[in-house]
């Protein structure tokens, strides 16, 4: 699994690990290697994601429970030092040990964050025309 993982997830240029259900690190890619500054692969997640404020462990067990992605945000121990990293889990393969996290990049604007962008939007205009609506009295 991990040959095949690291076939595939090298070709992402999102960092990406595979992870055992138990938080060990199987693989990486490169992507995510560049940004650790090393191929953490052996590792566990604990040492990587540092205390108990890492969000790591909450990702894992909301990962074990659910069929699909998993959204997250964990505290990662970098080459740069310390980083605060959206990421989505979701397990390999059904009734697989394996467990995918692929880390948003910093700057990386994700489906919900545009989609919350434009919600945010849509209430102002909202509530623009409701303020113009009772200023001419039609409220």
């Amino acid at each position: 699994m991990q040959r095949a993982f690291r076939a595939i997830a090298d070709l992402a240029p999102d960092p990406m690990l595979l992870a055992s259900r138990e938080g060990r690190i199987l693989a990486t890619n490169r992507a995510f290697d560049d940004l650790a500054g090393a191929d953490l692969s052996g590792r566990s997640l604990d040492e990587v994601c540092p205390s108990t404020r890492s969000g790591v462990s909450d990702l894992l067990r909301a990962c074990r429970r659910s069929t699909g992605r998993v959204p997250g945000r964990v505290a990662l121990r970098t080459a740069r030092g310390e980083l605060s990293m959206r990421c989505v889990g979701q397990i390999a393969e059904a009734g697989g040990d394996g467990l995918v996290v692929r880390f948003v990049t910093p700057g990386e604007r994700d489906a919900f964050a545009v989609l919350n962008e434009r919600l945010r939007g849509l209430e102002d205009e909202m509530r623009r025309r409701m303020d113009n609506d009772a200023r001419i009295g039609w409220a």
